[in-house]
């Protein structure tokens, strides 16, 4: 007798959305971002993401994240301060 596991087969947009909901259940969001290459020389300059896949969405994005941890949210808020005051 041999050991079979049943697996169902999504279509990829099946598959897309239940990513996309369980991206939404953890709190998540993709939005789409222009990134300027100076912007993506920051990233590598600062440790956040590794030169060899430098031109990797997915690992732009984790970079991006990893900027977005580092920054508290208290530093957001004076930033637009200081904007609105100019």
């Amino acid at each position: 007798m041999t050991d079979t596991t049943l697996t169902r087969q999504y279509s990829p947009s099946a598959e897309r959305m239940r990513i996309s909901r369980q991206r939404r259940r953890n709190g998540l969001r993709c939005v789409p971002l222009e990134v300027r290459d100076t912007e993506i020389d920051g990233l590598v300059a600062h440790g956040l993401l590794d030169p060899e896949v430098r031109n990797n969405r997915r690992a732009i994005a984790g970079a991006l994240g990893k900027l977005l941890d580092r920054i508290p949210v208290a530093r957001w808020q004076a930033a637009i301060d200081l904007r609105r005051k100019q």
